[in-house]
């Protein structure tokens, strides 16, 4: 018999892990696709900035994406330089 309660406590918690570690990935994949990016193109190869775009970056409590880790290099040695053309500064 108390293998059975053993076995019953085994089971369900095992249930509840596996519910928290699905819900934890999906919580991450929302947070994924709701990023808002700063730039609509990327500034340097002027390529249209995508949802999925992983190479990014922080300025000034803003967040840019780029379509490679080169692009967001060259933004990064001088983003202002970018930023003045974008705003016509």
């Amino acid at each position: 018999m108390n293998r059975n309660i053993l076995f019953s406590a085994v089971l369900v918690f095992s249930t509840l892990l596996s519910a928290c570690k699905q819900g934890a990935t999906s919580n991450q994949n929302q947070s994924q696709t709701t990023t808002v990016f700063a730039n609509e193109t990327d500034f340097i190869c002027g390529m249209k900035v995508q949802a999925d775009y992983t190479d990014t970056c922080q300025y000034k409590g803003k967040t840019y994406a780029f379509c490679s880790e080169s692009c967001k290099a060259e933004f990064q040695a001088a983003p202002e330089s970018f930023l003045n053309k974008e705003t016509g500064h």
